[in-house]
């Protein structure tokens, strides 16, 4: 058995560690991370493994219907828990826009746990409830699907619980993974108990599941890994699905189930116990660490994002102040404001090119982010430029100019391209009004473009205060996104632009319609939380609103990489579970046997003497409960090998054979006289058949198996037939038999006593022979008085009175009846001598019946009786001896005259079937008690009503009767009531076998 588990043990192990090194080298080698993103072969993987989920459901509750066992039944809500999961889970492909990634990712893993929590349900045992749960199968099982369908509803109408459920994936993946260990622990135990080929698919399945619970945490949605989990928990079910078919194929599938050995010992239970005081409490730990960790770290995130977008909001307005405090300090420039009145009144090209000069080497150098400036006057015709270029264009109509003319105005300019020759290229435009240094009058306005680099690089984290820019910060995370958003939902800042070649429009046509987006342009306040950002990845993210310029800052990073942490803590904390379940197991496994050794070995110990060696004893280690039960276990063995002793004495004190069988007719007792008798020893008699020890003529009864053919027999009362002993000689021995049943009446064997009738033979022959003698020599001078008394009544010797007629007609009667007494001894000596033989030729069985009506007619007529005799249908010729069935007839037929009252009437009818003639006598007699119809063809016996109402008669008439019968291969039995009458059913075969 050690061997069994030993390598019941390693195929678990093997099917276990060849998928998880598979999932090992995915990873390490860098195969894992490829990503192949293919809808179609997701859905029709999944829904090929839900057909053959639901094709097992389907098998499984036929099974359950013809065994209504409960684990079946679980095994089957499991099966079907896993094909409706499995299919939902094959369409609700995120992508499809009905369903999200919570949902993708809940009826996989939820599906998974539910079913795993079902099929741990096997290892309960549900006895007591079995039947309870048969009846309402169907109830469960629609509550079932009702909870299914229910639950994925809600999923849809209630986000949130989809959001909720989805935060707790991980760890419903390893409570997965903890059922399928726990269930396959169960089953390795329970297989060293008992070999059973389903249990061995359902390690196998369970060691190859047992990945599930561990490949989740690790992988990323549609790379090579990902795949790979599906086919490994897909393969564990196609091997349920073969060793299914396997079974059903070798030895029927509720057969099969009916065989799954699933209740398990103290050892086992104690174990079990241990895993899950342990391993309960450090799963709810483990889970409140993940939980509160979390929570905390994502609160952490949260902080450190908003407090990044504070202060890239203040770095902005930073460097929004130093723009403006530029456009000023340029628009106090007196140069500039005279230079522009000059031209507003002269139009002197002069002017305008000392003014040009100005602007580029007095003001432009002083700040390389400055692209260029221009000078409007009040009629919105640029008069002046960096480039001159922009001389002469109207700008009158565009909306810094307006706005320029009355205050200081920032704005962001579209990659329209249209000043500097800056096509592609987002840039900052400030415009403020220059006035008369005398008289205030507003003479145009003054416009500076600035490039976005710097405010690129203050959202990079690059930008450093060397100036009035304001304080600057470095981001030192590269996993950080920051970005600003304008009005219209566009990027227009975006730090990737810096120094590559990422081409500003394509962000230009990005729309951002996020949660902190619109949290900005319609409530003006700022957001922090989980949300998918413009890439559709799911992100954790900040956001501060740029109150008056419409922009929106945003701070983001990667939810996987942002809370890689956490997923690090639930990847060792998976393992220190996984390390605390083996720990506990070895553990359990250590104490377990040291608690429970005594345990097994009394158990042992009773097995055995359950088998009959009630020699056995337990040893008695300690004097705790345990040795108590042990002492008290002996003494009952001492108790039982008293009362086995008691019994047994009886037994071998009988001077008759008992023998005793069990259902399959094997000889299971056997005391001292049976073993005298037959010349055997015990060993060679028991565990023996019993047609062992029957002559030829019962072993027939013997070979059917049917304990009804050998009380049909005749073994429940007195039965002579004859065993063999050891040596071939023939004992002939009277048998009766009993029953033994237990407490429901199930016949579990017979007892036979056998009583030696070698003497009783003897005897019975040596009072034969004498009767014989005798009778032979009464008969001739019987024949003299009879004959006598004839020619007496004849009147040959004189005329006689009428008191000397009756004294000589008495007397007569009686020498008739001592005659019909020597002839009945004679036809039995004969009979048992063997020298009663027949002579048999065919003959008309009605006619034989007609002419003993006619002899008996006198008779009839003194007690005004009739006989009729009845033929029912065309009765063949019979071949028989027609004197000895005559006979017979003669005996059964003057019974019923001499026992039934005056004017009966006795019926003879005759029938004819394919073989035999059926006679059937029928009287309405005295009937015969039933406490005496077992004897009544026995040789001399008379029933007590039959001696009071005629003393006269030998006893040996039906015993003649059955003798003549059963020697034309016949059958004789009766039917009979007291007071009521009696039936005498003669079957004689057409055919005689000697004539065939």
């Amino acid at each position: 058995m050690k061997k069994e588990t030993i390598r019941i043990t390693t195929v678990a192990f093997i099917s276990f560690i060849v998928p998880f090194l598979g999932f090992i080298f995915l990873r390490q080698s860098g195969i894992g991370d490829i990503s192949f993103h293919s809808h179609g072969v997701h859905t029709a993987a999944l829904s090929l493994i839900a057909i053959l989920a639901f094709y097992s459901c389907l098998t499984a509750y036929r099974a359950y219907e013809k065994r209504k066992d409960a684990r079946i039944f679980f095994i089957t809500l499991a099966f079907y828990i896993f094909g409706f999961t499995f299919l939902l889970h094959g369409i609700s492909i995120p992508d499809f826009y009905i369903f999200n990634e919570e949902i993708f990712d809940i009826t996989e893993h939820y599906g998974l746990f539910l079913g795993s929590l079902t099929l741990f349900l096997i290892i309960i045992p549900w006895n007591a409830w079995k039947l309870k749960i048969y009846n309402r199968r169907i109830f469960i099982f629609g509550c079932l699907a009702a909870f299914l369908w229910l639950g994925f509803a809600a999923l849809i109408i209630f986000p949130r619980s989809a959001d909720f459920l989805y935060s707790l994936t991980s760890l419903f993946i390893i409570l997965t993974g903890v059922l399928t260990l726990i269930t396959l622990f169960f089953l390795i135990i329970k297989y060293r108990e008992q070999k059973n080929t389903l249990l061995a698919y359902l390690i196998i399945a369970f060691s190859i599941f047992l990945n599930s619970g561990i490949i989740p945490i690790f992988y990323e949605e549609w790379n090579i890994v990902w795949w790979y989990f599906h086919a490994i928990f897909s393969a564990s079910f196609i091997v349920i699905l073969i060793g299914l078919k396997a079974v059903r194929k070798q030895e029927g599938l509720a057969a099969a189930f009916g065989e799954l050995p699933l209740y398990v010992k103290i050892s086992t239970k104690l174990i079990a116990f241990m895993i899950l005081l342990s391993v309960i409490p450090l799963i709810i730990t483990g889970f409140l660490v993940f939980y509160q960790s979390k929570n905390a770290l994502e609160r952490q995130i949260f902080t450190d994002l908003q407090a990044l977008a504070a202060s890239k909001q203040g770095q902005i307005f930073a460097y929004l102040d130093a723009v403006e405090s530029r456009a000023q300090d340029f628009s106090s420039d007196g140069f500039i404001r005279d230079s522009l009145r000059e031209i507003i009144v002269s139009r002197s090209p002069d002017t305008v090119s000392a003014l040009n000069r100005h602007l580029v080497y007095n003001k432009k150098s002083l700040d390389e982010n400055i692209i260029g400036i221009f000078v409007i006057d009040k009629d919105g015709t640029i008069v002046s430029s960096t480039d001159d270029a922009e001389i002469g264009d109207n700008e009158a109509d565009d909306e810094y100019f307006k706005q320029g003319l009355r205050r200081m105005y920032i704005t962001e300019v579209d990659l329209d391209g249209k000043h500097f020759k800056t096509a592609n290229e987002r840039r900052i435009l400030a415009a403020t009004h220059l006035t008369d240094k005398t008289s205030g009058e507003t003479l145009g306005v003054l416009v500076i473009f600035f490039r976005m680099e710097k405010l690129q690089k203050i959202l990079s984290g690059d930008f450093q205060t060397v100036d009035a820019f304001g304080a600057g910060t470095s981001n030192e995370d590269e996993n950080i996104e920051v970005y600003v958003v304008d009005g219209q939902k566009r990027i227009f800042v975006h730090p990737s632009i810096i120094g590559s070649e990422n081409n500003p429009s394509v962000f230009e046509k990005i729309i951002v319609d996020t949660a902190p987006v619109n949290n900005c342009l319609v409530k003006n306040e700022k957001y922090a939380g989980i949300y998918s950002n413009y890439q559709n990845k799911s992100v954790i993210g900040a956001s501060m609103c740029v109150k008056d310029r419409g922009w929106i800052i945003l701070v983001e990073k990667d939810q996987n990489k942002a809370l890689q942490p956490i997923f690090e803590l639930e990847q060792n904390l998976s393992l220190i579970i996984l390390f605390a379940i083996l720990l506990v197991i070895f553990i359990g496994l250590y104490f377990s046997g040291r608690l429970t050794k005594p345990i097994e070995s009394l158990t042992q110990i009773a097995q055995k003497i359950s088998q009959g060696d009630l020699n056995k004893r337990a040893a008695i280690v300690s004097n705790d409960e345990v040795g108590v039960l042990a002492r008290s276990f002996n003494q009952m063995a001492d108790n039982l090998v008293r009362e086995k002793e008691f019994p047994e004495m009886i037994i071998r004190s009988m001077g008759d054979c008992l023998i005793a069988i069990d259902p399959a007719f094997k000889m299971i007792k056997a005391n001292q006289a049976a073993l005298d008798l037959l010349e055997y020893r015990t060993d060679e008699l028991l565990n023996q058949s019993v047609e062992k020890i029957f002559e030829p003529e019962v072993r027939p009864l013997v070979e059917s198996k049917k304990f009804s053919e050998l009380f049909k027999f005749g073994f429940s009362k007195d039965v002579e037939i004859n065993f063999i002993s050891k040596t071939g000689r023939k004992i002939p021995v009277s048998i009766s038999a009993a029953a033994m049943q237990n407490k429901k009446g199930k016949i579990m064997g017979i007892v036979f006593v056998a009583k030696d009738m070698r003497i009783y033979k003897e005897v019975d022959r040596a009072k034969s022979e004498f009767i014989a003698i005798a009778a032979h020599q009464l008969r001739t001078p019987l024949s003299i008085v009879k004959w006598t008394f004839r020619m007496l009544l004849d009147r040959d010797f004189g005329t006689l009175n009428q008191d000397q007629n009756k004294v000589l007609g008495d007397g007569s009667s009686v020498v008739e009846n001592m005659i019909k007494l020597v002839s009945d001894l004679l036809d039995v000596a004969r009979i048992e001598e063997g020298r009663f033989s027949l002579k048999i030729i065919p003959v008309k069985i009605d006619k034989i019946l007609q002419e003993i009506a006619d002899a008996y007619k006198p008779k009839l007529g003194e007690k005004k009786m009739e006989l009729k005799i009845i033929t029912r249908g065309i009765l063949p010729d019979i071949e028989l001896d027609a004197n000895k069935i005559r006979l017979a007839l003669e005996n059964i037929i003057d019974n019923a005259i001499k026992y039934s009252p005056a004017e009966s009437i006795i019926a003879a009818e005759i029938e004819a079937s394919n073989r035999n003639i059926e006679i059937r006598i029928k009287d309405s007699g005295i009937g015969i008690p039933v406490g005496e119809q077992n004897k009544i063809f026995s040789k001399f016996f008379r029933s007590k009503n039959a001696v009071r109402k005629e003393t006269m008669g030998s006893g040996l008439g039906l015993y003649i009767v059955k003798n003549i019968v059963e020697m034309h291969g016949g059958t004789v039995r009766f039917f009979s009531e007291e007071d009521k009458g009696t039936v005498f059913y003669i079957n004689l075969p057409i055919k005689h076998s000697s004539l065939i």
